[in-house]
């Protein structure tokens, strides 16, 4: 009898042994698993996608430049920002954006204004403060008149990881000057920067 609870007192140790190990494997892969989400966090940064972004942008890296819109887009506002200097009213507006007229028409959706006032947006400041504005630029005719001004304002808001990219025009023509703004609205999602929306205010 006393062999007996002897092995049974031994089979008991074991076995508040074995909980322990188990317990303290589980907390391991917490910790693990914290780990890794924090690096994922760190890993979903605004800067990389930025600079990425005007990067293939600068370099008209049109395939990868995709991968910041899910096709098939669906926003009318920007067709008339494609045809904004253009009287083809015959179009069908409340078609979806393909990748095919992606790739015939992104010079009109993204243009070289905006991707040049791009390079001067401090990410990190913009970051930190959430609003970060490039400087005025001019485009000038072959005599020197200037035909067209413009500015660049990019706000970010942590909180909904929603980028907004506003463009204000000026227009110079005839001695009249004739005003427009393009908002493009950013959401960083799963770590990854997609165009949600683009409007265009007259």
């Amino acid at each position: 009898m006393k062999y007996i609870f002897q092995i049974a007192i031994i089979f008991l140790f074991s076995f508040c042994d074995q909980i322990n190990n188990y317990k303290g494997y589980q907390s391991k892969k917490e910790n693990i698993k914290e780990i890794v989400n924090d690096f994922n966090k760190n890993s979903c940064k605004l800067s990389e996608n930025f600079n990425s972004f005007r990067k293939e942008l600068k370099l008209n890296n049109i395939e990868d430049v995709k991968k910041y819109i899910d096709f098939p887009f669906t926003n009318a506002n920007i067709w008339h920002l494609i045809f904004m200097d253009s009287e083809d009213e015959n179009y069908d507006f409340s078609r979806d954006l393909n990748e095919d007229d992606f790739d015939k028409y992104h010079q009109q959706i993204f243009p070289l204004e905006l991707i040049e006032s791009l390079m001067d947006i401090d990410v990190n400041y913009l970051i930190s403060k959430g609003l970060c504005e490039a400087e005025i630029k001019y485009k000038s005719d072959e005599k020197g008149n200037i035909e067209t001004k413009y500015k660049l304002s990019a706000k970010f808001n942590d909180f909904d990881k929603e980028l907004i990219f506003s463009m204000y025009y000026e227009f110079y023509e005839d001695e009249e000057i004739y005003e427009t703004s393009v908002i493009y609205k950013f959401i960083l999602r799963n770590c990854e920067l997609k165009l949600n929306k683009v409007i265009l205010a007259n």
